[in-house]
């Protein structure tokens, strides 16, 4: 038997388990960072997760892989730059004469909230990662989405470039009477969206789309647009 044969084989195997063991430690480290700070749309602020990625990096046993893990997190951070650039705003104004009241709902309901003659609501776009879309109900009394009564239903949808929005009503026609409903956003060159006396004229379409970072704004009781 030639000795020197077996003993280069073993040190063969040996390189190739460390190897192993180098790429399982990575896999550990880098599961264990993706769990504590999972990287999506939602996720904090670019500088915090630089912050975090720097302070995380510190443990990591092998000085190549904190230079390679940097890169592979900066990377993300690149990747999910558009979803965190800045984002308008929805808003809704009552120009009534009587409260209004709005839930926003994604995949889950939010609370009541209250709008009283001459104030506002407003919300930050968001992407709810169940539904997609966030839909402003809103109706003229309490509790209103819970006892079927007309609901008036200010919807948008967020993109990476655009805001989509749209207006509807079910269970009847919640601002029937009054003087309008307008849908007009912060950037002329987007459409609006005109209900005289309330209610959705026949034929007309009710959905649009906007630049992400302009502000989108329904005035409950509007004036009719100039």
């Amino acid at each position: 038997m030639d000795c020197r044969g077996v003993k280069k084989q073993s040190k063969t195997s040996i390189a190739i388990h460390s190897s192993h063991g180098i790429a399982h430690e990575r896999y550990k480290y880098a599961v264990q960072f993706l769990m504590i700070n999972p990287l999506s749309p939602s996720s904090a602020p670019t500088s915090h997760i630089q912050a975090t990625t720097a302070s995380f990096s510190k443990s990591l046993p092998n000085i190549s892989f904190k230079m390679q893990f940097k890169a592979i997190a900066l990377t993300a951070i690149a990747a999910i730059t558009p979803f965190t650039a800045a984002v308008g705003h929805a808003i809704v104004e009552n120009h009534c004469d009587n409260n209004a009241y709005l839930w926003s709902v994604g995949g889950s309901v939010g609370p009541q909230q209250t709008i009283t003659p001459g104030h506002t609501y407003s919300e930050q776009f968001r992407y709810d990662p169940v539904s997609g879309g966030i839909a402003l109900k809103i109706t003229r009394v309490q509790n209103g989405i819970y006892n079927g009564s007309p609901q008036t239903i200010f919807a948008y949808t967020l993109t990476d470039t655009n805001t989509f929005y749209d207006l509807s009503d079910v269970f009847g026609d919640a601002f029937a009477g009054t003087s309008g409903l307008l849908v007009s956003t912060s950037n002329p060159d987007c459409p609006d969206i005109w209900w005289p006396n309330g209610v959705p004229p026949a034929g007309q379409k009710f959905t649009s789309a906007c630049q992400r970072d302009a502000d989108i704004t329904l005035t409950l009781c509007a004036q009719p647009p100039k």
